[in-house]
């Protein structure tokens, strides 16, 4: 039997931050690099989630529930159950590699698991998990890179990636709110109202894409936000309240 992978390095996620991420239908998710705690469900992936974890640790009392038409693909990580690590229902594919899988895989309805190289499957050591050790607080960085539609929205202690997109929105394409830590990347937005919405405590990095919108502005900023351009072109104008804050990084054309 080959040896379990390493454990990858942890990520800056608070335990129990996420406590479901729920992955749902037409929603492509990445999750690459980080460690994702939860007392009891860590991620539900249902409908038609197509869902990628790489190079991450996932524990919690069920770390995985696949069911539905859900896509998952683990790969380099290890999935940490207090029993079940584990648990597929009704046409769900889930593959891995090079991963460890702690704890038991049930299968229920015509859903299937795939092996590919250098799995391992060990029984759980639990009755129950040990409490995690303190972290610095944040979640794991969700990237989306095909499949995503408007409006997107970043909300309290998310952190999201948006790369590779033409966004359209009939209103507001996308809003970032609370402690929300945006990039956007490579990416075209525009709106028939507001194509950014950005408040609260957010902090948005645009680099290399466009911004432009059909109705009074491209930008809204209020509160304590804060957007940043690097190499972007934003077309039309720009409502700022209170102390948010802009911050041009170079190459770009603003209004």
């Amino acid at each position: 039997m080959p040896a379990p992978p390493p454990s990858p390095s942890p990520g800056p996620v608070a335990p129990s931050a996420l406590g479901p991420l729920d992955c749902t239908s037409e929603q492509p998710l990445v999750i690459e690099h980080q460690t994702i705690r939860a007392d009891d469900l860590a991620i539900d992936a249902h409908q038609g989630c197509n869902l990628t974890i790489r190079s991450s640790h996932i524990i919690a009392r069920l770390p995985l529930h696949v069911h539905g038409h859900a896509r998952v693909t683990i790969e380099d990580s290890v999935i940490e159950g207090a029993a079940t690590a584990i648990d597929l229902h009704g046409d769900a594919r889930l593959s891995a590699r090079r991963t460890t899988i702690i704890g038991a895989v049930d299968r229920h309805g015509f859903g299937s698991m795939t092996n590919f190289e250098g799995v391992v499957h060990q029984p759980s050591t639990a009755p129950a998990l040990a409490a995690p050790p303190a972290r610095a607080s944040g979640p794991a960085v969700v990237v989306y890179r095909g499949g995503l539609k408007s409006p997107v929205e970043c909300g309290q202690d998310q952190t999201m990636v948006v790369e590779g997109h033409s966004l359209l929105g009939g209103l507001t394409t996308i809003e970032a709110y609370g402690n929300c830590q945006l990039i956007v990347r490579n990416t075209h937005i525009g709106a028939g109202a507001t194509a950014l919405d950005v408040h609260g405590n957010a902090r948005v990095t645009v680099e290399s894409s466009s911004l432009d919108t059909y109705g009074y502005r491209v930008l809204s900023l209020a509160g304590q936000s804060q957007i940043s351009f690097q190499n972007t072109s934003v077309r039309g104008s720009i409502e700022r309240l209170g102390s948010a804050q802009i911050i041009d990084l170079g190459g770009n054309s603003l209004p």
